[in-house]
């Protein structure tokens, strides 16, 4: 069975963690962040359990603390008998500036912070998919092919969202989507980076395409940007030079996964803005790395494979 479950920026797909958090009900939750998302309510629900266990999460901004527990949890019909998630109690503030109730883990379980399965695991699990593969389609105006919005497909793929052959790559660590890259390049200007190779990881919980900041900072200068004033570490383009700037490929297993520059730099408040970020540290295991987030993913189809323990790319059609 192949389940296609219409992501109307309700929850959040993160490929990168393991852990499934739902903001409660209790109006003891910090940051007012229960004011403006909707609220799992416990008591409603007669299949709620308490699991017995607190948690804090830390993510790269801001962290979340509550207690864990149990529930039946049904997504495009499926549902999903004893599925252990957070409940959240205290937020950060920056979770007020998400438009998503919750966060769902799409990671491994291994790195699960609660150290229990996902809600995907649990499907496989409890037979409700035929096949431990997902995939992403980012829809770039909210509009699929057939009309919806981004999707997120469960147990397969949906060849009517991309074109082309899928190119896969193994994944290199098993408690991540990592892969090794075979290089960064601007063909038009013959540079190249990570020459030998390098890792990469396909994270949905990152926005921007991030990689060592010596290389980025290359890759920008390169591409004629400048660091930009007022916000540290993000580059800047001239807007008017955009439809002339060349193109990034990033090359997977061989084949060459170009980004055009109107694919690499986003507009934001009269800016004209690089999606290439530095950073000097990376989590462990996976350093140095370069990190493809929703920017790549929405160029390129993406599918996640457990059973052969892959990923795979295809131009997305938007």
């Amino acid at each position: 069975m192949i389940v296609v479950v219409m992501m109307m920026m309700i929850v959040f797909n993160d490929c990168g963690g393991g852990d499934d958090d739902d903001d409660d009900d209790d109006d003891g939750g910090g940051g007012g962040v229960g004011e403006v998302h909707r609220r799992y309510k416990n008591a409603a629900s007669k299949t709620y359990r308490h699991a017995g266990k607190l948690f804090n999460i830390k993510y790269k901004k801001g962290k979340v603390l509550g207690f864990q527990s149990k529930d039946t949890v049904t997504m495009a019909g499926l549902s999903v008998k004893n599925q252990i998630f957070g409940e959240a109690m205290l937020e950060s503030d920056i979770f007020l500036e998400t438009v998503a109730d919750g966060i769902l883990g799409m990671g491994f379980s291994s790195i699960s912070q609660m150290e229990e399965p996902t809600v995907f695991d649990n499907m496989l699990d409890q037979g409700l998919l035929q096949s431990p593969v997902f995939s992403f389609y980012l829809s770039s105006h909210k509009k699929t092919p057939g009309g919806a919005g981004s999707v997120l497909t469960l147990g397969g793929t949906n060849p009517d969202l991309f074109t082309g052959n899928l190119t896969f790559v193994d994944v290199t660590f098993a408690e991540m989507w990592q892969f090794k890259m075979d290089g960064v390049k601007i063909p038009d200007k013959g540079e190249s980076f990570c020459k030998e190779g390098c890792n990469a990881i396909v994270d949905s919980g990152s926005a921007l395409i991030i990689g060592p900041q010596e290389q980025t900072d290359k890759l920008n200068r390169k591409l004629g940007g400048s660091l930009h004033r007022y916000m540290p570490g993000m580059w800047v383009f001239k807007c008017n030079r955009i439809s002339r700037m060349p193109d990034v490929e990033f090359i997977v297993n061989g084949t060459p996964l170009t980004l055009t520059s109107e694919e690499y730099v986003v507009e934001h408040d009269g800016f004209c803005l690089s999606i290439f970020y530095g950073r000097k540290k990376f989590p462990r295991g996976t350093d140095p790395s370069w990190v493809l987030g929703t920017t790549f993913m929405r160029t390129y189809y993406t599918v996640f494979d457990k059973e052969f323990h892959r990923i795979g790319f295809a131009k997305a059609k938007h």
